[in-house]
């Protein structure tokens, strides 16, 4: 019998032995089964073609959920943030002592009036919570920041070095802040907050939930045996000696300020317009 094209494997080739030129189908080439196509011929990629308007439906779809969800979550908090505050204050943390330098403030929040403002950086028109971390050694200010959130998580990372120059003796810039005395259980991580102004957060081991207007704060000392908390009513007393034998602590302390409205944020040098 002979073997023609009927006879091939499938998906096989069909070949002729035509001259490339000829016509698809004419006297030279035997006619082209459907879904088959000769050697010299480029294919139809129906499938990548259909793959690729998937992956551009993917692609255009999911920024346009997103934003979605953010608009929705949006107009839950009804034109609010949750403010939240958080001061690490360390004993020992100060290398020299500064005489003149520039406070790194970035913010001023004013809890009697829900009110905030802005020295170097927007609030996005996304944000439903917003985290104003301020470090200090003996009541001096060594770091000022905010940060935003669209979903109410984010990792405040309180272990990261800080550096802050200060004039030396001879004029000089020197480094101010001495970041192995600040005593610290790792990056405090928030979990979620609610249009009702709840907020919660990790740190350490510890879990902690706030209402509106509620704080929560850790005493840290770090002796001849590692890091300890301090607690209790004799604080002070374990304070104090910690100190006097040279041991760095760090209190943190963590407040919920409530609901503010967006239309109290200003930026300083725009013309204090609002959110």
């Amino acid at each position: 019998m002979g073997n023609g094209d009927g006879n091939l494997p499938l998906g096989r080739i069909a070949r002729a032995d035509a001259a490339r030129g000829d016509g698809a189908n004419g006297p030279c080439r035997p006619p082209r089964p459907s879904g088959w196509f000769y050697a010299d011929e480029p294919p139809v990629m129906r499938r990548d073609s259909r793959r690729k308007r998937t992956v551009l439906a993917v692609f255009l779809g999911v920024p346009l959920l997103v934003t979605a969800l953010l608009v929705g979550n949006l107009a839950r908090y009804k034109g609010c943030y949750v403010m939240i505050r958080v001061e690490e204050s360390s004993t020992l943390a100060l290398r020299a002592w500064p005489v003149l330098s520039e406070d790194p403030a970035q913010a001023w929040a004013d809890p009697e009036t829900k009110t905030l403002e802005l020295t170097r950086t927007k609030m996005p028109w996304t944000a439903i919570m917003a985290v104003h971390y301020s470090a200090n050694s003996l009541g001096v200010r060594f770091y000022d920041g905010l940060s935003f959130s669209s979903t109410g998580r984010m990792k405040l990372p309180l272990t990261q070095p800080i550096s802050w120059l200060v004039p030396g003796e001879n004029g000089e810039m020197v480094e101010g802040v001495d970041n192995s005395a600040r005593v610290l259980l790792g990056d405090l991580r928030f979990e979620g907050c609610t249009p009702q102004g709840r907020v919660a957060f990790k740190y350490g081991p510890a879990r902690i939930v706030l209402e509106p207007g509620e704080s929560w704060g850790i005493l840290l000392v770090s002796d001849g045996n590692g890091i300890r908390e301090i607690s209790g009513d004799s604080w002070r007393q374990e304070l104090e000696e910690a100190m006097v034998r040279g041991y760095p602590a760090t209190r943190l302390m963590v407040t919920n300020l409530g609901l503010w409205p967006k239309a109290g944020v200003t930026t300083v040098g725009e013309g204090g317009h609002g959110w």
